[in-house]
């Protein structure tokens, strides 16, 4: 299989996976399961069960930066718990959770498309952000909905409406309080909740400010380059004029090279 064809096969891995990791917990706690969940589990082991062969080829052929990529027993592992149908088999219902390892293949891919396409790490960065936000969110709803129960005064999706609701204003720290823990183990649950969601407002903000400055790495090498020098002519008190000079040409150098050293780049190559 060639490099477009596995990079293909990977993104239909990748969305099957996804839809497992929201499809299995909304199942585990919304009963009775949707007419088509069994359509939807032999797809998934369909998929799963064909990956293993398909990767452990590709990985013997697959040549990284400095030693090639081999299939280790742990993913192999962590494949074939995934692709086991626990739901068609005789077992407890958390069993299906296990299927979710695959999540860890996700994440390779991602990383092993992020080191071919560096350009794009700032979009990427911001996709991986938004889908682990978007994914840990619905498990704290399906969490809480376990907790709290499915509202029989309404239907299933309502209390599940409901618990995304309750959970989103608890990570972001607004808090309505029109839904409140009636019990110890919903307050325990809702304390873990607040303290995840303190831990990812302040992931943000620091990710957001350290993502926008990366937007144009180049202008803040220069800015950083420039407030270096203010700083160094203030300590030697040059005079006014010859600060000017320094700026004048400094922001030359932008506008011709991006106040880039081109020797300097140029010496680091092959």
């Amino acid at each position: 299989m060639n490099t477009t064809l596995m990079f293909a096969w990977e993104a239909i891995i990748v969305v099957a996976t996804t839809l497992a990791a929201v499809v299995i917990p909304t199942k585990l706690v919304l009963s009775p399961p949707p007419a088509d969940f069994f359509v939807f589990e032999v797809v998934l082991t369909i998929l799963f069960a064909a990956d293993i062969p398909i990767h452990f080829k590709h990985a013997k052929r697959r040549q990284d930066s400095m030693k090639p990529q081999t299939y280790s027993p742990l993913w192999a592992i962590a494949d074939t718990v995934a692709a086991i149908p626990f739901s068609l088999l005789p077992v407890a219902p958390a069993w299906q959770l296990m299927r979710l390892f695959k999540l860890g293949r996700c994440v390779q891919s991602v990383r092993r498309y992020w080191r071919r396409n560096v350009y794009q790490s700032l979009v990427l960065r911001i996709v991986m952000f938004s889908f682990w936000l978007g994914i840990a969110t619905h498990w704290l709803a399906c969490g809480w909905l376990a907790l709290r129960g499915v509202n029989h005064d309404a239907d299933a999706w309502t209390s599940y409406i409901s618990s995304l609701y309750f959970c989103i204003t608890t990570l972001t720290t607004v808090g309505f309080g029109d839904v409140t823990p009636g019990n110890n183990g919903e307050r325990i649950y809702v304390i873990g909740m607040m303290l995840f969601g303190v831990g990812v407002y302040g992931f943000a903000i620091g990710s957001v400010a350290s993502l926008l400055t990366r937007i144009n790495p180049a202008r803040a090498h220069y800015t950083e380059h420039l407030e270096k020098l203010d700083a160094f002519m203030r300590y030697k008190s040059l005079p006014t004029s010859l600060r000017k000079r320094l700026t004048e040409y400094y922001a030359y150098l932008w506008e011709q090279r991006l106040g880039y050293d081109e020797s300097s780049i140029l010496a680091s190559l092959p």
